[in-house]
């Protein structure tokens, strides 16, 4: 850079070229410049590289799978079960029941006394009749001698007034008041016997005497519990039934119970006596009675037992192993096996799903009402494996 001078002074001024402010600013531009563009094409190479890479991946992968044999589909081994209709089929519901006894006495004093005697101790079976505890008597006998003897001497009176009447010695008032002071008598000492025999407490009913309330010396007023007894010949299984299942029943129908307590027990089959029009409020169950022979002494009161009622008589109906039934997300569905269409080596079959309407179930089987129908093979065994559409190999279940 030449710079000029006026020979006889003056200021500088710059003849060529710019300042050196100016040169520092250009050099700083340049220079950014030229490592934005350097940056800018590493990225450009590395982006390019990348590119290249995934396509030849690409395309040696398109090789490879050309060279590779197709894939076999592979054959499920299933175990079927030829779907068969029942021509009779009962439709049983299974609930609990309550024994009690087909009848319950709460024995209560007529009179008031002293107790004198219990005949017989609680659990002992007795007769309509035989008595079961003695009050004393003292009182009761002393007001019936009384009674007794009052009456006799009414009677005579009555005779004598009769025999001047017939004389025409007595008026007939006189003896329409004699012979009313006779029944008077009668009927009062008719009173205080019947009192007397009320003293001996006996069995209203022929039973067991489950229960006595009092203790010999304990005086008891008129209308005490002094005991209890129970008929058990007869029992009744006191069933709950849902409000949905109790059309079903009616007086009259069987019905089967099952006896809990011992296991050897048979079950026996007895009657329903009742089935109630009124559903409980809290429950919304009504009670049904099955009435029950007891002269074995299989059911114990108060004991817990299973009565088995028949609902109704289908017919032609299909149950299927409950295990089968695949749960969906809306309803249920079961595989079966088809004819194949097509040849696949190692398959027989083909599976095919099929969505089922169920109705009761029994037991591990359950009803189906729609989507089976007899003579079809049922897949009852690896059906949790298939899919539709693809091959098995079936065998026939037991």
């Amino acid at each position: 850079m030449t710079v000029r001078h006026r020979p006889t002074g003056g200021t500088v001024r710059q003849a060529h070229g710019p300042s050196p402010r100016s040169i520092r600013q250009l050099t700083d531009e340049l220079r950014r410049g030229t490592v934005g563009s350097r940056l800018l094409g590493v990225v450009a190479g590395a982006v390019l590289l990348v590119a290249v890479v995934l396509l030849v991946k690409v395309l040696l992968g398109r090789g490879r799978q050309a060279d590779l044999p197709p894939a076999t589909v592979p054959v499920i081994n299933v175990e079927v079960q030829t779907v068969a209709t029942r021509p009779s089929l009962a439709d049983v519901v299974t609930l609990p029941a309550v024994i009690e006894p087909n009848l319950k006495v709460v024995i209560s004093a007529e009179v008031s006394g002293r107790v004198e005697r219990v005949c017989c101790p609680e659990g002992t079976r007795r007769s309509a009749g035989d008595v079961l505890i003695f009050l004393n008597t003292d009182v009761l006998q002393a007001e019936h001698d009384r009674a007794k003897a009052q009456a006799e001497l009414d009677r005579s009176r009555y005779q004598r007034v009769q025999n001047l009447y017939d004389q025409g010695a007595a008026t007939s008032d006189e003896l329409d008041s004699s012979r009313a002071q006779m029944e008077i008598s009668r009927a009062l000492t008719d009173a205080v016997k019947a009192r007397l025999d009320r003293a001996s407490i006996a069995a209203p009913i022929t039973g067991v005497l489950d229960r006595i309330s009092v203790e010999v010396g304990e005086y008891v007023d008129a209308g005490a519990k002094v005991a209890e007894m129970v008929d058990v010949d007869t029992v009744k299984a006191v069933v709950q039934v849902p409000e949905r299942e109790v059309g079903y029943f009616a007086v009259g129908d069987e019905a089967v119970v099952v006896p809990l307590v011992r296991p050897g027990d048979s079950p026996i089959t007895g009657t329903v006596t009742y089935v109630s029009r009124q559903a409980d409020e809290m429950t919304r169950s009504s009670r049904l009675e099955i009435s029950l022979d007891n002269a074995e002494g299989n059911f114990h009161a108060g004991g817990i037992v299973q009565a088995r009622l028949t609902r109704r008589m289908l017919t032609d109906a299909i149950l299927i192993p409950l295990a089968a039934v695949i749960p969906l997300e809306e309803g249920k569905a079961v595989y079966v096996v088809e004819d194949l269409a097509a040849a696949v080596e190692g398959a027989n079959g083909v599976a095919r799903r099929r969505e089922v309407t169920l109705g009761f179930i029994r037991g591990r089987e359950v009803q189906v009402l729609s989507g089976l129908a007899a003579g079809d093979r049922l897949i009852v065994k690896g059906h949790r494996y298939v899919g539709p559409g693809e091959p098995v190999r079936w065998t026939a279940g037991e």
